[in-house]
């Protein structure tokens, strides 16, 4: 029996529809019958469009993708990936930068020549603020304005005049007539405890009091940081 041979362009060629005998004439009316039962059971086969890369199937339909090229551009595609949302949540974090805190610097010990220059005048007292008679919240506030200002104006050496207390009030006076004015030397006494809030240390070097030419225990010599 002969085999169907499929052509190039992928068609199978067509079977004799009836065949009447044998190729050869040396067989048999047996096995002639034989041969004509086969070959009226033969159909017709249809050949398989050929799979190319770029070109066109066997059938004239569209072409086929390349199975080479995708799995390549499969294993290639995750690779190819280069913007920030690509990228793991952990390596994204880890490229923004943060700022660190600002942390305000510690007072410093005043410098005792300075203190003597300033005693003796030979260091000038650029400026000065009288918190004497205020209440607490009044004089704090006026306290953080002016240095903050002074900072700002790029001064150095200044003087804080608190007053010295109740101490100094004439005995004979009444109680009931102290008892409307403001509490006496409670400014001095807050006045080192307010300088070194984070908020005034940005502004201040340190702090010392003051000779009795500029008030004595009653002021205090400031001096300020050089503005940035």
């Amino acid at each position: 029996m002969k085999r169907v041979k499929a052509k190039k362009d992928g068609t199978a060629e067509k079977p004799a529809s009836k065949p009447t005998q044998a190729a050869d004439p040396h067989l048999t009316d047996e096995e002639r019958a034989l041969w004509r039962h086969v070959a009226s059971g033969i159909k017709r086969l249809r050949a398989k469009p050929r799979i190319t890369d770029g070109g066109a199937s066997g059938d004239g339909g569209a072409a086929l993708p390349s199975l080479t090229t995708s799995r390549a551009a499969d294993r290639v595609e995750p690779r190819r990936a280069g913007n920030a949302a690509s990228l793991p949540a952990a390596s994204a974090r880890r490229s923004v930068p943060t700022a660190a805190p600002t942390v305000s610097p510690s007072l410093a010990d005043f410098d005792p020549r300075k203190a003597k220059k300033l005693a003796k005048g030979r260091t000038g007292i650029e400026a000065r603020l009288d918190l004497h008679g205020l209440r607490q919240d009044e004089a704090h506030t006026r306290l953080v304005h002016f240095l903050r200002d002074c900072h700002q104006r790029g001064l150095k050496h200044v003087l804080i005049i608190t007053g010295k207390g109740r101490e100094n009030d004439d005995p004979q006076t009444p109680f009931v007539d102290t008892l409307d004015r403001p509490a006496r030397g409670v400014i001095r006494r807050n006045l080192p405890r307010w300088l070194d809030e984070p908020e005034l240390r940005t502004f201040v070097v340190g702090y010392t009091s003051a000779s009795q030419r500029h008030g004595g225990d009653g002021a205090f010599y400031v001096e300020l940081r050089r503005p940035r």
